[in-house]
């Protein structure tokens, strides 16, 4: 369980490097995937990342992976044993957005061709808003640009972009 490396390589150069959790894209994704972040100690909610991660560490061939108070005891033990900063990396690291990205930089390079640094607001929300259903919000564009459109409203009224930064050209 200790093991929060990332699972896959990507197929794309130019990606590697651990999740940094100052990027734009990774603060959209946090943003998005688990709300405003909250390290205090008695905030040991089953959110997005920390579920991910904590599914990700039952072994492949575990039956208790599929048992949701076993999956909870395996977030809480994930949330007292390593730094929230940790779960967010290896959940930016682990997370799948679709044709074959697994991670943020990766599915940077995947759907936009260049690096995650180099994307702007709505690039960034595209990536954010893939992960809840990246076989929908990846292929079809009426959904994708709806779920941006929702995706840059959280991000509006969470204070983390414009209302100038985010409007579409």
């Amino acid at each position: 369980m200790n093991d929060l490396r990332p699972l896959a390589a990507c197929p794309v150069a130019g990606t590697e490097g651990s999740a940094d959790l100052t990027d734009k894209v990774a603060r959209f994704v946090l943003a998005i995937e688990r709300g405003d972040p909250s390290d205090r100690f008695w905030s040991l909610s089953l959110d997005m990342p920390v579920g991910y991660v904590a599914d990700r560490t039952f072994p492949p061939d575990a039956s208790e992976g599929r048992n949701h108070l076993l999956r909870w005891v395996r977030a809480l033990q994930l949330r007292l044993t390593h730094a929230r900063t940790e779960i967010d990396r290896a959940f930016l690291e682990r997370v799948y957005f679709g044709m074959g990205a697994y991670g943020y930089r990766c599915a940077a390079m995947v759907y936009f061709g260049k690096a995650a640094s180099q994307l702007n607001d709505q690039d960034a929300a595209f990536l954010a808003g893939l992960i809840k259903a990246p076989s929908i919000y990846g292929r079809d564009q009426t959904a994708s640009a709806k779920r941006r459109e929702q995706v840059l409203d959280t991000l509006r009224r969470s204070g983390l972009i414009g209302e100038m930064a985010s409007k579409i050209p």
